[in-house]
Formats: C-alpha cells, sequence, structure tokens
C-alpha cells in the first residue's frame, strides 16, 4: 500500500541522511544533526584514517570525535514506534498451514513443527506427546526465531554472550562451556535484576525530584533574597549620590563665596576710581576757569580754591585697582575640608555595603556607618578618621585637582 505525502516526509526525517534507512540506534552530534551509531562510527573511523578533522556528514561542523556522540533516546523510541506501526499495518495476518480451504487465522505457531496454527488444528499440541513442542505467538517470520548455524528453535540464553542460542549451540556449540539457562529460569533472574534496577531507578526519579523541589526554593528564596540586597544596596548607593550632590553644592558654594568677595572688593575700587574721576573733573574745570581769569585778584584767589579741590582729588585714598584674582590658597583649604569630610562619608558607605555583603564581617567602630554630618566637622577629625579607614582613595571624586593646586 502506497504511503501518504505525510508518511513519506515523516519518513524523511526519521531516515539516516547517511544509510538512507529508519535510524537505528540513533546518536546526535553537538551541531544537532543526527544519524545511526554504526554509520556514524564509520565516517569517523574513516576520517581518523585519513587523518582528518572529524566533521558533521551534514554541515561539516568540527567536532570532536567518538566523545562528541550522544544517544537520542527520544528519536530512537520515534523511530521504533514508527517502524513497529509500519510493520504492523503492513504485514498480513498469519494463517493457518495446516488448513486446506479457506484457512483461519493462526492461533499459535509451533517452533519444532515449524508450522501456524490454527485453534482446531492446535488442540492436538496440548496432549502429552508434544509436551517438548515450544508454542509461541503467531509469527511468519520463524529465521527470527530459529539459529542460523543450525537451524534449530532458540530454545535457551546464554547469560555469559547475553544471546539466545538453541540446544546444539548449549551442548556442543560455542556455548558449551557458558553459563546457559533455560527461557524459563533466565526470565526469573532477568526479572529480578530488572526489578532491581527499576527500584534503583525509581529511588533516583525520587532524588532527582526532590533535588529539583529543593533547587526551585532555593531559587525563589535566592531571588528573594537578591532583592532585599539589591534594595539594601540601592538605598546605600543613592546615599552616596545625595552626598555627592552636597558635596558639589558645598564645593561650588565655597567657590562662588570667594567670588562674591573678590567682586565686592573690586566694586569698592571702582566707586571710589569714580568718585575721585569725578573730584578731578571738577578741580580741571576750575583750574580752566582759574586760567581764564583776568582779574588779579581774583585769579589770585580761584588758585587757593584750585588747589585745595585739586589735592583733595588727588588724595592717595583712592589708590590704584589691582588685578582681581581668587585667593587659590583659601580655595584649596576650604575645598580640603569638604573633600575630607565627603571621602568620609563615603567610606562611610563602603564599608556599610562590605558589611551588608558580608554579613559575618564584624565592623569595629559601628558609628562609623552612620551619615550624619556632624561625624568629621573639622578637617584634622575628618583627616584622622579618613586615615584609620581601609583604601579610602577607592571613593575620593574630587580631591586630586585641588591637590594639585596647593603644590603650585
Amino acid at each position: 500500500m502506497a504511503k501518504s505525502s505525510k508518511d513519506q516526509l515523516l519518513v524523511q526525517e526519521l531516515s539516516c541522511s547517511i544509510c538512507l534507512q529508519l535510524f537505528s540506534e540513533p546518536t546526535s552530534l553537538p551541531c544537532g544533526h543526527s544519524f545511526c551509531a554504526p554509520c556514524i562510527a564509520e565516517v569517523i573511523r574513516k576520517e581518523h584514517c585519513g587523518r582528518r578533522p572529524h566533521t558533521c556528514p551534514e554541515c561539516r561542523t568540527e567536532h570532536s570525535g567518538p566523545s562528541a556522540l550522544q544517544s537520542n533516546f527520544k528519536l530512537c523510541s520515534i523511530a521504533d514506534c514508527f517502524r513497529e506501526r509500519d510493520a504492523c499495518a503492513s504485514s498480513p495476518p498469519v494463517l493457518c498451514d495446516v488448513c486446506m480451504e479457506s484457512p483461519g487465522a493462526a492461533a499459535k505457531t509451533c517452533l519444532k513443527c515449524e508450522m501456524s496454527l490454527c485453534a482446531a488444528h492446535l488442540r492436538p499440541h496440548f496432549k502429552p506427546a508434544f509436551q517438548g513442542h515450544v508454542l509461541v505467538e503467531p509469527t511468519s517470520d520463524l529465521r527470527s526465531r530459529t539459529c542460523s548455524l543450525h537451524l534449530k528453535p532458540l530454545e535457551y540464553y546464554c547469560a555469559t554472550d547475553r544471546s539466545c542460542v538453541c540446544a546444539v549451540c548449549a551442548v556442543e556449540g560455542e556455548h558449551r562451556s557458558h553459563d546457559v539457562k533455560s527461557f524459563l529460569s533466565a526470565r526469573a533472574e532477568l526479572s529480578a535484576a530488572l526489578d532491581k534496577r527499576l527500584k534503583e531507578a525509581e529511588k533516583k526519579l525520587q532524588d532527582s525530584e526532590r533535588i529539583q523541589q529543593e533547587g526551585k526554593e532555593a531559587e525563589s528564596a535566592l531571588e528573594r533574597s537578591s532583592g532585599e540586597l539589591r534594595q539594601k544596596a540601592l538605598r546605600l548607593l543613592d546615599d552616596i549620590i545625595r552626598e555627592a550632590e552636597d558635596y558639589k553644592g558645598q564645593v561650588l558654594g565655597v567657590i562662588e563665596l570667594e567670588q562674591r568677595r573678590v567682586e565686592s572688593e573690586l566694586r569698592g575700587v571702582i566707586s571710589r576710581a569714580s568718585l575721585k574721576r569725578v573730584s578731578l573733573k571738577e578741580a580741571q574745570m576750575e583750574i580752566r576757569d582759574a586760567l581764564a581769569q583776568t582779574d588779579l585778584l581774583a585769579f589770585t584767589r580761584k588758585c587757593r580754591t584750585v588747589a585745595s579741590r585739586l589735592g583733595a582729588a588727588e588724595h592717595p585714598g583712592a589708590g590704584e585697582p589691582q588685578r582681581a584674582a581668587l585667593n587659590r590658597a583659601r580655595l584649596v583649604a576650604s575645598v580640603e575640608k569638604k573633600s575630607l569630610q565627603f571621602r568620609l562619608r563615603c567610606v562611610q558607605v563602603q564599608r556599610s555595603l562590605a558589611s551588608l555583603m558580608e554579613p559575618k564581617v564584624q565592623v569595629q567602630d559601628k558609628s562609623r556607618l552612620s551619615l550624619s554630618k556632624g561625624s568629621a566637622n573639622t578637617p584634622a577629625a575628618a583627616r584622622r578618621s579618613v586615615d584609620t579607614l581601609p583604601n579610602p582613595t577607592a571613593f575620593i571624586l574630587a580631591d586630586s585637582r585641588f591637590g594639585r593646586i596647593s603644590r603650585q
């Protein structure tokens, strides 16, 4: 019967690209492509003989060889299920070999007689004369139940080689010195071994479920603790930002205060110079008036007045306006004080973060964790506090510039 297009597509997906047959023991490479275990092993062997790098036959991605192979159990189950379904759908029912006309469906197959028998022809096999005959489920493929060497039915199990053998193999063949058992006793031993493996698998399954549950609980606890730690760290880092903004405002305030002082002095000099300029202009006008006098008495009196006014205008109290400049030494001293306070608060936050990350670390002086601005009111106290703290340079943000100014 012709297969549908969907079945053909499924066959292509479940076929090895090397042998073009349904997967047999499918094995996957790291790139994701799967092949039959014997097929890919042969490819790897040939590549090794030719001293070539191991590559995937489909995408040519390099891999490390046999160590990179991984059994694809899920794909193996899918291929086996498809193979069984295809076999059941394509194989005709097993018919009775004794019925001459309109043979009916076989009920059992006798391995010794090598015949499939319906229910009617099977009755003699229940008599004592047929006690040594082996009855199995109806099958048309007796070769799979027959020894390929002696053409005898497979009746025993060789535990040494883990294979099914016939009576001749067990008595005279290569299995005569092996641990050969009947199917019944082998089933009992194999069932006991499988039961043990099943219990071990169930125990491992329970352990894996327990580990999975504990892992999920640990993950939830980690998320909670990480969230709490993140919030606390954010609060401390926000303190750093606030301290930096406060430090910025203080430094700019110091500069503006010095600037206003210098501007006030300049305005005083400009005001005095303006008053002196007015006095000199008035004295200049009176001198010109005196020079224009023709009356000697009036000229003499005018000269005395002009002399007194000119002396007042040229009084040295007005002074020469000096070059406007900021007092760098005063700026350095003021900014250094603010810098020491800021460094101390930053190091305090650093120690708070360290104790938050490592709760077991004991902080010797817990009072230093406070961000109180009154904890470093003097430069000497701030300098002593900073000198006693570990690695304060990690949080020095704005002190190096003023250090260079002070050294100039």
